[in-house]
């Protein structure tokens, strides 16, 4: 029976329906949060997934032809504490930038090899160790 049904019938008084109708208001509303609340997440996750694709796509021929504003644009999205360290440049790649440049790895390497399948270690501890890229590629992938 519904909470509706128990007061029509007499089963419970006007105060606690009252009681248990603004609890149930409440926790839908608390859920009706929640979900927008993952839905936002969901959204911006999608955008800053296909806006580093995107990044991903055109950096190269942008900073070929770009100027020097251009050029710096790409370097900040690329990463952040750039050092430059005995003639070598080192920096630390945003988190986005380095699953997709494992993923490319992986790819080139497939079209080099003529392999068409990626087999993984049924150990999760193993797998990361020994296929640790090919499992963030197909991570995301799946994802």
């Amino acid at each position: 029976m519904t909470l509706l049904e128990l007061r029509l019938s007499g089963e419970v008084d006007e105060e606690q329906f009252l009681a248990k109708k603004e609890s149930l208001i409440k926790e839908k509303t608390r859920l009706t949060e929640l979900l927008k609340d993952s839905d936002n997440r969901v959204d911006d996750w999608l955008i800053r997934a296909e806006n580093a694709f995107n990044f991903a796509k055109t950096a190269k021929e942008r900073f070929e032809t770009g100027d020097d504003a251009v050029k710096r644009e790409i370097l900040g999205a690329l990463g952040t504490n750039w050092l430059l360290k005995d003639g070598e440049v080192q920096v630390t790649v945003e988190e986005p930038l380095k699953h997709i440049g494992n993923c490319a790895k992986i790819v080139r390497t497939f079209q080099e090899t003529g392999e068409t399948r990626l087999e993984l270690e049924k150990n999760a501890t193993h797998r990361r160790e020994t296929n640790g890229s090919a499992y963030e590629c197909l991570k995301i992938l799946r994802d």
